[in-house]
């Protein structure tokens, strides 16, 4: 059977235990890996709230690389009145998984999501385990042009 087959046999699991799952398609990472990306959504009546996740086969396992975001008020919006996209956590199971472009699959969607729901921003709180760490997220997030503000607050505009 295909990796792709063996992807979306998984999904079709994931899906039965969560109903309010998306399929977003199969994506290819920098390394030409296929991954299949899918959407979870927590939202209630009054909150916003999604998990973006990327699933790969990695040692015949699945794993599963997942952000985390909801809307928030952004307070540093001129007219007070738009939203912004709040990224809770993303997570990239593995130091063997890194730089391999699974978090760049994620943040472009992160950022469309940010976009359809008319979103002012996407922010969140860089917080890395180390100093390696730091630097790695530091250069990832500049690469899509967020600002650094205090205590590792980030803020990428939407042009909307």
């Amino acid at each position: 059977m295909k990796n792709s087959e063996l992807l979306f046999n998984e999904y079709q699991n994931i899906k039965k235990q969560f109903r309010s799952t998306k399929l977003l398609g199969l994506k290819q990472t920098k390394l030409n890996e296929t991954v299949l990306m899918y959407t979870i959504n927590t939202s209630t009546k009054n909150h916003f709230s999604k998990t973006i996740s990327l699933l790969t086969r990695i040692d015949n396992h699945f794993v599963s690389h997942s952000a985390f975001v909801n809307k928030k008020y952004d307070y540093d919006v001129v007219d007070n009145e738009r939203e912004t996209l709040y990224i809770l956590d993303i997570k990239i199971l593995g130091n063997e998984n890194i730089n391999k472009g699974y978090g760049t699959l994620i943040m472009d969607e992160i950022i469309k999501m940010g976009k359809k729901e008319s979103c002012s921003s996407v922010t969140g709180n860089a917080r890395p385990s180390d100093s390696y760490n730091k630097i790695r997220q530091n250069n990832f997030y500049k690469k899509y042009g967020f600002e650094f503000h205090e205590r590792r607050f980030i803020r990428l505009p939407l042009n909307n």
